[in-house]
């Protein structure tokens, strides 16, 4: 398996919401931090995409980035991982930004906030 099949095949999507326990059972990381990163990468990613000039009404976790739902064309895709690796200091490779449309947006949110939690876990 490929380095960009990694990326595109998160193991899991936790979120707060979808667990009764105050961490998360795989990482242990608190709940109210974890879901607050995610939330505010899922908000950047919104919001970005409003500001490319797409319709967001109705886009949620589970809505695909790609034709089968936010209908996000290749360039745009190529901007918003640029727009999230400047915001948040995460890296993609030209053939991860090609993939992300077979991605659900609250996929990408984990992968952002997996990469986040590797840079900081390697900082410290």
């Amino acid at each position: 398996m490929t380095a960009a099949a990694t990326f595109l095949t998160p193991a899991r999507v936790w979120t707060a919401a979808s667990s009764g326990c105050d961490h998360d059972p795989v990482t242990g990381a608190a709940r109210e931090g974890t879901q607050q990163m995610f939330d505010s990468i899922r908000e950047f990613i919104i919001n970005s995409l409003r500001e490319m000039n797409y319709d967001v009404e109705g886009i949620g976790d589970d809505t695909e980035l790609g034709p089968r739902g936010a209908d996000v064309e290749s360039v745009a895709l190529a901007e918003l991982a640029i727009r999230v690796e400047d915001e948040y200091g995460v890296k993609f490779g030209e053939d991860e930004a090609e993939e992300l449309s077979s991605l659900t947006v609250g996929e990408f949110c984990a992968t952002v906030a997996d990469r986040l939690a590797v840079a900081k876990a390697a900082g410290e």
